[in-house]
């Protein structure tokens, strides 16, 4: 079939045709000079000025008609054929795989089989789940695959990487939504395996079932001691712990029946090392001294030692120059050549005796430094910035719509006005540089009547209220739209999200999209639901295939204090975590004012709060500094740097970098001659974490240790021995790499056991972590271009395809010689006037 025309005729050197301009000032001047004088009467005068007037525009245009020809004009007619439909259909047969229903599959091969190309391939194994690498062996140009799969993997390419690179080769991945066959869950434990005794540790148990609405008993120990014993949802549940040095074992279990048993119990080891040894260089006594030898075994000095090999990392406690000694030292000890994958550390933290106080501005330790001493703005740059609102809830409040497997679903809450909202989204609007490039897409929109199925009604609660363009040019128009918004339809996030991803997935340059809801996605807040599931899983996928950051920002009350109850502040959190952004309370809006706008610059002693810029981190991950300072030391972070907290002026307040395979983090905060509140029980995390950070790996410097990972019964685990002297034992066959010597041995069954005196833990194969649908399996599928169908949609699955597989071929048409043509035409017409003209004249 034919298309219609692309477009009007178009230029493929449309540069020539500022030739027209010239040729115009050429003839003008030509025209309008008497080269030779001659007597004429007044009304030949009358007579050769109309003349030369015709002459003027005759003669530019037949100029402007040629210069066309040459800028080779085209236009372009687009062809739609059928193209070649064909599907891969890829049918998974991991262990997971067990607890859904698969029936379907051979049926609907053999239908798509009867109606277009297909072809049937089994991929994983029984214990190994690389779907992503699978699906990247059966991709090819323009073609389609469709996948029967829980979409979890354990091995191989990730789903984001799959999706990025479909989306290249116009080819899409679509899948089954499957149903649950059996009724099962699995537990896993997170966190560090090695920590640092007498810290707190962060740990979580995650718990996936096919039933995302059942309840399973769940029961925790730590050493033996029930730490956690009670139903739970599907979801992730964290926990803290502080141990003593030794080792230490965290067991997991589910206690309610279900179909695969070896998934109900998960085991982890945790080493607890003895504190590493640090250098705190000070000229005083302070309560960030006390803090440290909590957690370190400290050397405290006034001036730096000769022998630096000892430490883990230096700390500087608000020093001048001149205690750092010599540079080069300082350089062969944060490079540390013989110390592996970690250098050493260096934290210094700021006062009214160090940087622009202590002679750091152009000293030889500055080039170690991620800041450099003295004034300036921090170049900001014009970003991207896609606002997505939520005007769902109605300005009568009262009632709340959610959007579940396509259907709104009604449900009563105490909503704020949508007046609060609106004025909430123009503040932001107004703390804005007007060099940012802004669009608008709004969602809960009140949708036309009479639409004809649930999907348009929800395709037309999604409004683009502004496309992307400079705030200079559409501030007015925002500011006088905004207003004017009518919400109470349904909350189409994810719709308004992926509008808002295609308006910024091919802009050059930094892309974010500013995500303005209350995050009540799920019933109750903090609640873990499909939708909220999905959405991380959206965020998280546009990030990695487009590099867009997602900040979020709680709307919905004026009230500071009734924000936890109005608003889902640890949806938004996770949201912003999964998208590498942050999360503000619009009442503040402090991130949105450093990274885009212009933050109220305060003078040194005026009270100032920090500002996380950093969610992922791991200093900063899950902390919230409620810290009140009223001093600073004048730095700007270098390129390269990462700036992870500011004041709200947007001064900087802990940066850190690389160096070599060192680490260097600034605090250049403070509170008179302290740190201040920064010490205090709410905020001190940070401080522990920076210097954590900074150390690396606290085992490095140890002569002699045995490391062994947990390991799984399906794979060989490894034992890793520092030593300086040889290593046997146990029935191990050794290598040796200078003082390390490693070795492999197949683990025993699931539980804990013990090599050469260390302890680990053994789990069943990675394939049976998790069961049911991975919700990333949905925004992956989405972000090709795909579909989730259900089994019984063959129909529906055929003519996808079909469609997918229509190709459209443009091919352009020169059409040159119509103006080559017009111009011969129009210097014919020229030279006839002219002749005509001269005859009368006779």
């Amino acid at each position: 079939m034919n298309i219609p025309l692309v477009g009007d005729v178009q230029l493929l050197h449309p540069t020539v045709l500022w030739g027209i301009a010239v040729a115009a000032v050429i003839l003008f001047f030509l025209l309008t000079r008497q080269f030779v004088r001659l007597p004429l009467l007044p009304e030949e005068r009358r007579r050769a000025r109309k003349m030369r007037v015709w002459l003027f525009v005759s003669r530019l245009l037949v100029i402007a008609l040629v210069l066309l020809a040459l800028a080779h004009p085209y236009v372009a007619k687009a062809t739609e054929t059928s193209g070649n439909p064909r599907v891969t259909l890829l049918v998974d047969s991991s262990a997971s795989m067990q607890d859904l229903d698969t029936s379907f599959a051979d049926g609907l091969a053999q239908t798509l089989q009867s109606r277009v190309t297909t072809t049937v391939r089994t991929i994983c194994t029984n214990s190994t789940s690389d779907v992503g690498s699978a699906i990247l062996r059966n991709l090819d140009p323009g073609g389609n695959v469709l996948l029967v799969s829980d979409g979890n993997v354990n091995s191989g390419a990730q789903l984001g990487d799959v999706a990025f690179y479909a989306t290249t080769i116009n080819a899409t991945v679509s899948a089954i939504n499957l149903s649950a066959a059996k009724e099962d869950a699995a537990i896993v434990v997170t966190g560090p395996s090695k920590v640092v005794a007498d810290s707190d540790s962060s740990y979580a148990i995650v718990v996936t079932s096919t039933e995302p609405g059942a309840t399973v008993h769940v029961q925790v120990d730590v050493d033996g001691v029930r730490a956690l014993d009670k139903d739970v949802l599907p979801g992730t549940y964290p926990f803290t712990e502080r141990f003593a040095q030794g080792g230490h074992r965290i067991d997991a279990r589910i206690t309610t029946p279900d179909a695969v048993p070896a998934n109900d119990e998960f085991y982890k080891e945790v080493t607890v090392l003895p504190k590493p040894k640090i250098l705190l260089l000070t000229q005083k006594s302070d309560p960030l001294e006390l803090l440290l030898r909590q957690l370190y075994d400290v050397d405290k000095r006034s001036a730096m030692p000769t022998d630096l090999s000892p430490y883990y990392a230096i700390v500087a406690d608000d020093v001048p120059v001149e205690t750092f000694g010599n540079a080069q030292a300082l350089n062969d000890y944060l490079i540390d050549a013989d110390g592996g994958y970690y250098g050493n550390g260096l934290v210094l933290f700021g006062g009214l005796d160090s940087f622009n106080y202590g002679g750091y501005a152009g000293s030889p330790l500055e080039p170690f430094l991620p800041v450099r001493v003295g004034q300036g703005q921090r170049n900001k740059g014009a970003a991207n910035l896609v606002f997505v609102i939520d005007i769902s809830g109605s300005s009568a409040g009262g009632t709340k719509y959610q959007v579940v497997n396509g259907q709104q679903i009604a449900y009563n809450d105490t909503q704020p006005t949508l007046d609060v909202i609106k004025a909430q989204v123009v503040n932001a609007i107004q703390q804005l540089k007007i060099d940012n490039r802004v669009g608008i897409v709004v969602f809960g929109a009140q949708p036309r009547a009479g639409l004809d199925s649930a999907e348009a009604t929800i395709e037309d609660s999604v409004k683009i209220v502004e496309p992307l363009d400079f705030l200079y040019n559409n501030r007015k128009d925002i500011l006088d739209k905004v207003p004017r918004l009518t919400g109470g339809g349904p909350s189409a996030a994810d719709v308004a999200l992926q509008a808002a991803i295609k308006m910024l997935q091919n802009a050059p340059g930094d892309k974010n999209i500013v995500f303005m809801t209350d995050g009540r996605f799920c019933a109750g807040i903090g609640a873990e639901c499909a939708p909220s599931k999905q959405l991380l899983a959206l965020a998280a996928n546009a990030h990695k295939l487009y590099g867009i950051n997602f900040m979020t920002v709680g709307i919905g009350t004026t009230d500071d204090a009734l924000f936890p109850k109005k608003v889902d502040e640890t949806f938004l959190k996770s949201f912003a975590a999964a998208g590498d952004g942050t999360y503000d309370r619009a009442t503040k809006l402090n991130t949105l004012l450093i990274k885009w706008g212009d933050p109220q610059a305060k003078q040194f002693g005026q009270e100032f709060t920090l500002v996380p810029l950093s969610l992922t981190h791991f200093i900063t991950q899950g902390i919230e500094p409620t810290a009140v300072l009223n001093g600073y030391n004048q730095v700007v972070p270098k390129d390269t740097a990462d700036l992870l907290i500011a004041a709200d002026s947007g001064d900087p307040a802990l940066t850190v970098w690389q160096y070599g395979n060192g680490r260097v983090a600034t605090w250049t905060v403070f509170a008179g001659d302290s740190l201040g509140q920064l010490l205090n029980d709410q905020n001190s995390l940070l401080i522990s974490r920076t210097i954590n950070w900074a150390i690396g790996d606290p085992q490095r410097k140890e002569p002699y240790y045995v490391d062994i990972p947990d390991t799984r019964t399906d794979q060989p685990g490894t034992i890793t021995v520092q030593s300086k002297t040889p290593v046997s034992g146990e029935g191990l066959s050794f290598s040796k790499d200078g003082d390390t010597y490693t070795a492999t041995f197949q683990p025993a069954a699931p539980g804990f056991a013990t090599i050469l005196g260390q302890e680990y833990a053994v789990n069943r194969p990675s394939e049976l972590d998790t069961v049911g649908m991975n919700p990333l399996l949905d925004s992956a599928v989405e972000a090709t271009g795909g579909k989730i169908f259900k089994p019984s949609d063959s129909d529906a699955i055929v003519e996808f395809i079909k469609q997918a597989s229509r190709k459209v071929t443009v091919e352009r048409k020169d059409v040159s010689a119509y103006f080559l043509v017009a111009a011969m035409l129009l210097l014919l017409i020229e030279i006839a006037v002219r002749r005509i003209t001269e005859r009368r004249r006779r």
